[in-house]
């Protein structure tokens, strides 16, 4: 069922107290292994909120680059 899924985008952070990292590394191991294609960017030292507006860090505005780029790719924009 896994081998269904569309392409997945993860995008996670060590410093995430809520969801530890490991999680989304035991994510993309399954789906890695249930052959679907997965992009990951793991941060190591920003916080689960990468801030908003005028807070925006610049991890948050590369983050956002890559997730627009990630739905192009991914859905037949260009």
């Amino acid at each position: 069922m896994a081998q269904e899924f569309p392409p997945t985008l993860i995008i996670h952070t060590a410093a995430d107290r809520v969801l530890p990292i490991a999680q989304a590394r035991e994510l993309e191991a399954a789906l890695r292994r249930a052959g679907v294609p997965v992009e990951t960017y793991y941060y190591e030292d920003v916080s689960h909120y990468l801030g908003i507006g005028e807070n925006l860090t610049d991890a948050g505005k590369e983050m956002f680059y890559k997730i627009d780029e990630f739905m192009k790719t991914n859905s037949g924009e260009h």
